[in-house]
């Protein structure tokens, strides 16, 4: 008898702190290189897979979409951020879910969308929520969140960078 008395107080110690020792379940989504024909993004193949993706996953929490959202321009700011508003639309079905965590879709920029010296301050601009807490110079377009007991790591190695010549040399 005074053994089980020892173990009830080790068991009912366990249960309550069990959860640390136990893998959380969620489920996330991955996608990358959606790029196309169609306004920059290949629409019929990322459509369908937006909508496969919605109706096999109820469960699912959120999408990350690490770069290369858009084929970009390397001439024309304009037109790789009309490409990535019409990738926003092609989305749209993510974005509207109501069983998804915000934000929903947690994207990065990619080479492809960082061809010009504006691209940076564009993508800021059009993913607004994305957190804050990169370096000074690259906040947006590095960040990290936690979720449950996941910590997730965006980071790019593609920037935008002015060289001695002056604007127009990527690194």
């Amino acid at each position: 008898m005074k053994k089980i008395k020892i173990y009830i107080p080790l068991l009912i110690f366990f249960f309550i702190n069990a959860k640390p020792f136990f893998a959380q379940n969620f489920k996330f989504a991955a996608m990358s290189d959606s790029r196309g024909n169609y306004n920059g993004v290949n629409e019929p193949v990322l459509s369908e897979l937006v909508k496969h993706m919605l109706k096999n996953n109820k469960d699912l929490k959120f999408l990350v979409f690490p770069g290369d959202l858009v084929n970009g321009n390397r001439h024309s700011a304009d037109t790789t951020i009309k490409q990535i508003k019409h990738w926003k639309k092609i989305m749209s079905p993510v974005y509207e879910s109501k069983t998804l965590v915000w934000p929903k879709v947690w994207v990065s920029i990619g080479n492809h969308e960082v061809q010009s010296v504006l691209d940076e301050s564009n993508f800021k601009k059009e993913f607004q929520y994305l957190y804050q807490n990169g370096p000074n110079d690259e906040k947006e377009l590095k960040y990290s969140f936690d979720y449950d007991n996941v910590h997730f790591v965006f980071v790019t190695t593609d920037r935008w960078h002015y060289s001695e010549e002056g604007p127009g040399k990527r690194d």
